[in-house]
């Protein structure tokens, strides 16, 4: 498994509120099929809040569209610590990929590094992520994916084939 995006605790903290999502990028060095979304956040946080990992693509200075990716609902602990987003999406070697969350309350506290460059929107649904709208800010969130390196799966056609049944058509008077 390989990881692309910040995988170390950061020096500073982001305090969550409901449908606050906080992206950072990163750029593909290979092909990989992704599993999980991965966000660290303080040993402040308690218990209460829901995240999502988020994955979105651009090549500027803040994300463009809609996501790429939204990872699964999981409850951060007290405590924080690292919390995972399962997901199953492809990346692409060269392309520009925004890591983050968005949260549904404010008890829990992100982790993030007072350098590198980030971007973060304040009104978007916690329930349906939507279309990035905010600039950036100069700090850089402590999200990352992990990923299996190389093309996507191909789908077995073999196997799909066989394991296909024929129904038995009926006939009625014509």
């Amino acid at each position: 498994m390989a990881i692309l995006g910040n995988n170390t605790a950061g020096g500073d903290t982001f305090p969550c509120s409901s449908d606050r999502a906080m992206l950072s990028p990163y750029t593909a060095t290979e092909d990989g099929t992704v599993t999980e979304i991965h966000y660290t956040f303080d040993a402040t946080s308690t218990a209460g809040t829901n995240m999502k990992g988020l994955i979105y693509t651009g090549s500027g200075s803040v994300p463009s569209g809609t996501p790429f990716a939204v990872g699964a609902a999981v409850a951060i602990p007290v405590n924080g610590g690292d919390v995972t987003s399962t997901v199953s999406c492809s990346i692409t070697n060269g392309t520009k990929y925004w890591i983050g969350y968005v949260c549904d309350s404010s008890t829990a506290v992100a982790d993030i590094e007072t350098t590198g460059g980030s971007s973060r929107m304040e009104a978007t649904s916690y329930a349906s992520p939507g279309t990035w709208s905010e600039a950036g800010t100069s700090t850089e969130g402590c999200g990352w994916i992990v990923y299996t390196a190389g093309p996507p799966a191909e789908p077995n056609i073999p196997t799909m084939i066989s394991n296909f049944t024929r129904q038995p058509q009926l006939r009625g008077p014509m």
